[in-house]
């Protein structure tokens, strides 16, 4: 199975730490949170991966090259990652995976394999990784559900939507990996091809769009940790949990 992951943005909650290079470089427990990665990629199956780049995308590609540990990466340009968000990113992945089964990845994230794993041998076709009890100090993204199906996404860029937690038919904090099959993944980038690349964010309102004609699933993350590195408290939580040898 193929796995594309989002890297292009400019991390800039990270500076200066992100001046010179890249969030996906940055040391966890003396390994590079793209190497982690990547070890959790080779530990789940995944043989293909197709990284969307822009942000010192150089220092990316000369850290990792073209295959890592067995593992193909194939780099895809965004040279608009400042101007255009990150619905431009995805799109740029159509020719890779359009059409095809793959598996939706957001760079920032140290994860524990077993999560991936999950998503991985689901019998779901379609279905996404959820936390019910929350790990990031500002949480951005919930799930909304029904009898184990996603009927929505409740979105708040760079804020912190933590009190709507006990509305009903939310189910819990967003984390960021989605599998898609063949069909919802054309069905996903026509979509995109019909959205806007400039301004808001509105990324998951094209899923949403999607799990209406094919239905999305979510998988608790049955407590495997987990953290969406945006900022210097993120980043200090990944290592001391990486220190306590839990992924």
């Amino acid at each position: 199975m193929k796995l594309v992951s989002l890297m292009a943005g400019s991390c800039l909650r990270l500076l200066p730490l992100t001046k010179d290079r890249h969030k996906v470089l940055l040391e966890i427990g003396g390994k590079s949170l793209i190497e982690h990665q990547l070890e959790a990629f080779k530990e789940v199956g995944i043989e293909e991966t197709i990284f969307v780049v822009g942000h010192k995308a150089e220092l990316i590609q000369s850290k990792l090259g073209e295959n890592y540990n067995g593992i193909e990466i194939k780099y895809i340009s965004n040279p608009h990652y400042s101007t255009h968000n990150i619905n431009y990113s995805l799109y740029l992945a159509k020719e890779e995976v359009k059409g095809e089964e793959f598996i939706y990845f957001e760079a920032d994230m140290f994860v524990h394999p077993k999560i991936l794993k999950n998503i991985m041998d689901s019998c779901f076709d379609n279905c996404l990784a959820v936390d019910s009890n929350p790990q990031s100090d500002m949480v951005d993204t919930l799930v909304l559900g029904d009898n184990n199906k996603v009927t929505g996404l409740i979105f708040e860029n760079h804020g912190d939507i933590r009190n709507t937690l006990k509305e009903p038919y939310v189910v819990g904090e967003f984390i960021s990996i989605i599998k898609f099959n063949a069909k919802a993944s054309i069905f996903l980038f026509n979509e995109l091809e019909k959205s806007k690349f400039e301004g808001p964010i509105t990324l998951n309102r094209v899923f949403e769009r999607c799990f209406q004609i094919f239905p999305m699933h979510y998988i608790e993350a049955k407590g495997y940790p987990w953290v969406e590195i945006d900022n210097y408290n993120d980043l200090r939580k990944a290592r001391r949990l990486h220190s306590k040898s839990l992924f």
